[in-house]
């Protein structure tokens, strides 16, 4: 027997099929599909042509027997699996886009779960960007100040027909990821406040939001250039026309867990605002 034909006979003692399931998507973000993205694969993809040959058998000694044990043979696995859906990206203005999910729109044709994680995920991701555009161009933002800031009826849909509060949400979303723009994956529940809210970082979001929103961007610079005439020792006074922006605000934040009094209250009680009155009043 010539040596090509030995050589043909061990290669195929030594091939073997794989499936689909040992296979690893190579990207790092492919990691972080959700179960339907990482089943879809080319149509002209042939599991069948895909096999594993010992890369040693040329280097055997030539009248040595093969010896192969399947059994030790190491086969790639997909990497643990993180469920990204939201993506949060830093340029001139913050964008979330959805991610990692196929989206659909509320029609009667789309089954209720598919509708309802469209529409979590939607709410969440206006909800989020609104509120990274409601910083200022001096402030140093950084994904830790997103952490519990956000009640999870602000980031998901609510079901107003439940009479209990702690079930008007379906916090089962929460489990999933967003992923910063420093390439960070978090989970959604990292941004949820922990227990009751503090109504002074509650009300300084709600304050975020309503001025970081695309449509209404106009109460930033309004907020911006009413303050440095607003302010006493300091502190910021509540004149016709402060409680008069504030108020639109509220509403442009679209929470209604504050009336206008209390959002001034809790709102002009928070550091972080503090630190925004000082910078816009020229304090260093």
């Amino acid at each position: 027997m010539d040596k090509q034909k030995i050589k043909q006979i061990e290669k195929g003692k030594v091939k073997r099929k794989l499936i689909k399931k040992d296979l690893k998507k190579g990207l790092p973000l492919e990691s972080s599909l959700s179960k339907e993205d990482l089943d879809d694969h080319d149509d002209n993809y042939d599991e069948d042509k895909i096999s594993i040959e010992d890369e040693n058998d040329d280097q055997s000694p030539k009248d040595a027997p093969i010896i192969l044990d399947i059994s030790n043979i190491e086969l790639p696995k997909y990497p643990a699996k993180v469920k990204t859906v939201l993506l949060l990206l830093k340029s001139e203005r913050f964008m979330v886009i959805q991610y990692g999910f196929k989206g659909y729109d509320n029609d009667k044709k789309t089954s209720y779960y598919k509708r309802n994680v469209f529409e979590n995920f939607s709410k969440a991701a206006l909800t989020i960007e609104n509120y990274a555009n409601g910083f200022f161009d001096f402030e140093n933002i950084c994904k830790e100040n997103f952490y519990e800031r956000f009640k999870s009826e602000m980031l998901l849909s609510v079901k107003d027909d439940y009479t209990d509060k702690k079930n008007k949400t379906n916090r089962h979303f929460l489990t999933n990821y967003i992923k910063f723009w420093d390439g960070v994956d978090v989970k959604l529940s990292a941004l949820t406040f922990k227990g009751k809210p503090n109504n002074s970082i509650l009300a300084m979001t709600i304050f975020r939001i309503g001025i970081g929103s695309e449509s209404e961007y106009l109460l930033k610079t309004q907020f911006t250039e009413l303050v440095p005439n607003s302010l006493k020792g300091g502190h910021l006074t509540k004149t016709n026309e402060i409680t008069r922006l504030l108020d639109d605000i509220l509403k442009s934040s679209g929470d209604k867990t504050f009336d206008k009094d209390t959002f001034f209250e809790y709102l002009t009680e928070n550091e972080e605002f503090k630190k925004i009155l000082k910078n816009l009043g020229g304090q260093k």
